[in-house]
């Protein structure tokens, strides 16, 4: 075996090596806070609180992968979403100046079809928008929508929460 073969198939383990510990290190990143509905509009939505599933990333913030309902079975699978999304004006033009700019649309699939029925009555589609989870600080969500009829875009609801607590994951 030549030098240049064995320098190949050593990079090539270390390569598999990085990215099986990046994937591990990944999934142990994982974590779940809950929160409590704190004003009339959350406990309208969602009585029991809700319960965030997510991924903190490596630069700093997190990814939400899911939302549940903390004391039904409801779950909605979140997708990232660019301003671009809600129209002229984005983001800006549905909340003003409110702080929570982190943007994620409620796939329709499973739960999340009723949840944007519950949040946004008369929307074929629905955002979420909110500002950074974090460990004992709480949370505002924005519901939007995206009227059936006119296409346009408006906020829902602003829903306050208090947080409740962190849910721990098995080790991976």
């Amino acid at each position: 075996m030549s030098l240049t073969t064995t320098t190949l198939r050593c990079a090539a383990a270390i390569g598999v090596a990085i990215a099986l510990g990046g994937a591990a290190q990944a999934a142990s990143h994982d974590r779940i806070f809950s929160y409590d509905a704190e004003n009339e509009a959350a406990r309208t939505l969602a009585p029991g609180g809700l319960t965030f599933v997510f991924r903190k990333q490596r630069l700093g913030g997190a990814r939400v992968l899911k939302v549940l309902s903390t004391r039904d079975r409801g779950t909605a699978e979140l997708k990232p979403a660019s301003d671009k999304d809600l129209g002229p004006g984005g983001l800006g033009a549905v909340i003003g100046k409110a702080g929570e700019r982190d943007l994620y649309e409620i796939l329709p699939e499973g739960q999340g079809a009723p949840l944007i029925k519950a949040a946004c009555p008369n929307a074929d589609r629905g955002w979420l928008s909110f500002g950074s989870l974090k460990t004992n600080r709480n949370l505002v969500v924005h519901a939007i929508g995206r009227n059936l009829a006119t296409g346009k875009f408006y906020r829902c609801a602003a829903l306050e929460f208090a947080f409740h607590g962190e849910w721990k994951l098995p080790p991976s």
